[in-house]
């Protein structure tokens, strides 16, 4: 369930054009995958770059390149990382972000589509969780994130995939 702040559905295509990079998580033809910090609610998800229409609503979603799939984390403080048939949206297969504290704001895939970071913020630490992509499976690498110590400023990891401009 989105929380009650969530609702809009709908933003001016000028808007998704003119986002500041740190809110936009990645772009495909015709989509983007953003959150649009206006006014009292914040919606994120998979926008309709033409018409500015809310098509998923997530926390954060990357596209697997080579493949007609999407990566969307569902929830910012208990989700699961979805992987969905795009454009279809189905779910093929998901599993649960676990080991973490705070909230998920990130998710970024490697350009082969094997592995997929999530990161996490909190009041005091951040990190990102690792994903083993395989076939069309999805888990998480137990061991083998990253936590910061005493601070939440952490760059990245974005380098595993190139920005799309």
């Amino acid at each position: 369930s989105m929380p009650f702040w969530r609702k809009r559905v709908r933003v001016e295509p000028a808007v998704l054009r003119s986002l500041d990079p740190y809110w936009v998580v990645d772009r495909t033809d015709g989509f983007v995958a953003a959150t649009v910090p206006e006014g009292d609610e914040w919606p994120g998800g998979i926008w309709n770059a033409e018409t500015g229409e809310l098509v998923v609503p997530c926390v954060a979603a990357c596209w697997l390149q080579g493949l007609d799939e999407v990566l969307i984390v569902t929830d910012e403080y208990s989700g699961n990382l979805e992987r969905r048939h795009w454009p279809g949206n189905e779910v093929v297969e998901k599993t649960e972000i676990a080991h973490r504290e705070g909230w998920v704001d990130h998710v970024v895939a490697a350009p082969n589509a094997t592995l997929a970071a999530v990161r996490w913020i909190d009041q005091t630490e951040a990190g990102f969780e690792l994903f083993g992509l395989e076939e069309r499976g999805v888990r998480q690498l137990e061991r083998r994130g990253y936590r910061t110590d005493e601070s939440n400023l952490l760059q990245g990891p974005f380098s595993i995939r190139p920005r799309v401009s």
